[in-house]
């Protein structure tokens, strides 16, 4: 299960929050961070077996929050599951003083372009992301793992699940404190080709859950991952899976 973190004084302050510049949420993120813990406690959706974070301090921070409605697992950080590194010469930039330098940053072109100066290219970055995957689910066969990291990630992850190009067509939204979910043998059926699934379980009264079989006529439309309660993204890999009964548990992620 992937978490986005709270919201982070990077994005309200404007710079570039990678690893070495991260200074954590704001009031209103670990309030978010905060509501995610009460509602997991509530509602024990969520059962995990180990508890994972990137090592920017806006996830570390998110997960120690959520940690008691996990059973206060130990947190385990991992660089791997960090954003999109920016560089050093970059990282903590404000964003204004970067399209002065440099002109707004194009995240549709060529995967292997250099968006960021001395930084990762958005290939070289879902490489790492989904290598660092992987090596999760084989250190966690048959536990349910809980990873907080960031936007760029689920981004990563759901378009290389879903066999989709690394940039534009597709775009994706997770609000922060969102939760993306997924089978522990994911990353096998992406490798067998099998045809992926989006499934929305949404929570509330007469909310109903629902499956879409992804297809390649959807490469142009926008997903939103809501904000938790609102709904839990899951990613199938096959278009006939049916809906969990009874509370989530999450697969390897």
């Amino acid at each position: 299960m992937l978490v986005r973190h709270g919201e982070s004084r990077a994005t309200i302050e404007k710079f570039f929050g990678g690893a070495r510049s991260c200074t954590g949420l704001t009031d209103n993120g670990r309030r978010q961070a905060e509501a995610l813990r009460d509602r997991l406690m509530a509602g024990r959706e969520v059962q995990a077996t180990a508890l994972y974070s990137s090592k920017h301090s806006r996830a570390v921070e998110t997960a120690q929050i959520i940690a008691p409605a996990l059973g206060s697992l130990s947190l385990q950080t991992d660089s791997g599951w960090g954003e999109h590194d920016p560089g050093p010469d970059v990282d903590g930039m404000p964003y204004d003083d970067f399209v002065a330098l440099y002109g707004v940053p194009r995240w549709d072109g060529d995967p292997h372009d250099v968006v960021f100066p001395g930084g990762e290219t958005v290939s070289m970055f879902h490489e790492r992301v989904m290598e660092t995957l992987r090596k999760t689910v084989r250190e966690n066969i048959g536990g349910n793992v809980v990873v907080v990291c960031h936007a760029g990630v689920i981004d990563g992850v759901l378009r290389n699940t879903l066999q989709m190009h690394q940039t534009g067509k597709f775009e994706l939204y997770s609000n922060n404190t969102s939760l993306t979910g997924a089978p522990a043998d994911i990353t096998q059926r992406t490798l067998e080709n099998r045809a992926p699934s989006l499934m929305t379980l949404r929570n509330g009264a007469g909310a109903a859950n629902r499956i879409v079989p992804f297809t390649p006529s959807m490469a142009s439309r926008k997903f939103s991952v809501d904000s938790f309660p609102g709904a839990i993204t899951l990613i199938f890999g096959s278009p006939t899976a049916t809906p969990h009964a009874g509370p989530y548990k999450a697969k390897g992620m």
